[in-house]
Formats: structure tokens, C-alpha cells, sequence
């Protein structure tokens, strides 16, 4: 109903919660293309590839947010 108030990270965030994985993937996703440099976003990608057993992809999200 109000999700013109949330952040695509913060609607992403709430996807995962509810465990809408390829959902919240979208958003993660196109917030890494809009702000390159969003490590909460690549983190976030790579908890959500790793629950849904996408492990190389998991690593290599994640491994971004250490550069």
C-alpha cells in the first residue's frame, strides 16, 4: 500500500525478509547498477544468491563489498 515511502534498499530489504528472494534481487540488483559503489547492496545480493543455493554468485556479490 505504501511502498512509494520505501528505498529500493529498503523495499529489498523487505522482500528478503519475507523470503522473496528472486524479488528482492531485482531491487539489490538495480540499485548496484544505479549507485555502483553501494556496498549494502552487494551484500544484500549476496545473502539473497546464497539462499537461494546460487553460491558462485553469493561469493562474487560479496567479494565487491571488500573492494
Amino acid at each position: 500500500m505504501f511502498d512509494f515511502i520505501f528505498s529500493p534498499l529498503q523495499k529489498g530489504i523487505q522482500l528478503m525478509r519475507q523470503e522473496r528472494y528472486a524479488e528482492a534481487i531485482e531491487f539489490f540488483t538495480a540499485l548496484a547498477i544505479k549507485k555502483t559503489r553501494e556496498p549494502e547492496a552487494y551484500f544484500n545480493l549476496g545473502r539473497c544468491y546464497f539462499k537461494i543455493g546460487r553460491y558462485q554468485e553469493a561469493k562474487e556479490n560479496l567479494l565487491k563489498v571488500l573492494d
